[in-house]
């Protein structure tokens, strides 16, 4: 991080190789509660869903009360009469009731497209889950395999160790020649 790619990198201490077992079902499930692109298509889900029950509300008679009020004041004036003036105030309520009864199928056609757009955001919710459970599965069989050769390359290192005693203790007894003993050493 803000080096040159070119530079060469001296670790100042072990490197930790005691790493941690993962259980595939607990990193999903970590994994889709912390991820922020499915919780916005799970709203996005749920706002389809409220779309398709106003679309099926549509079907349904709809009841409407209105109420007000208006206020008019007048003043008139006629030659040789004193000026008159007045005030009306007038108050209703109207109540409306409305029934469709036809309108070339716009209601159902509403009500279909809302459950088809319904049925591609589960859809795109799945194949999200799925992706991401793939690129999980990968992820974490890659670090499995790591780890394996990580093991593999330790249990290496120590037989190259024991064999580097056995040679040393061989060179030193005169049964092994020096040739032999750089091999050994090289390895």
């Amino acid at each position: 991080i803000g080096m040159d790619p070119d530079s060469m990198v001296v670790p100042t201490g072990d490197l930790p190789t005691d790493f941690d077992l993962y259980a595939l079902a607990d990193l999903e499930g970590r994994m889709f509660r912390s991820n922020l692109n499915l919780r916005n298509q799970f709203i996005n889900l749920e706002l389809l869903r409220k779309q398709t029950e106003l679309s099926r509300a549509d079907r349904y008679p709809t009841v409407a009360l209105n109420l007000g009020s208006s206020y008019a004041s007048n003043r008139f004036q006629l030659e040789g009469i004193p000026a008159a003036a007045g005030s009306q105030i007038n108050y209703y309520a109207n109540f409306t009731l409305n029934y469709n009864l036809y309108n070339g199928r716009t209601v159902r056609r509403n009500i279909e497209n809302a459950e088809v757009n319904t049925r591609i955001g589960q859809l795109n919710i799945a194949a999200m889950k799925q992706d991401m459970s793939y690129q999980l599965r990968n992820a974490l069989e890659l670090y499995e395999v790591r780890r394996q050769l990580l093991a593999v390359q330790e249990a290496t290192l120590l037989i190259a160790e024991r064999n580097l005693t056995i040679a040393e203790t061989k060179y030193r007894n005169g049964t092994l020649n020096s040739l032999n003993f750089r091999d050994v050493q090289l390895v």
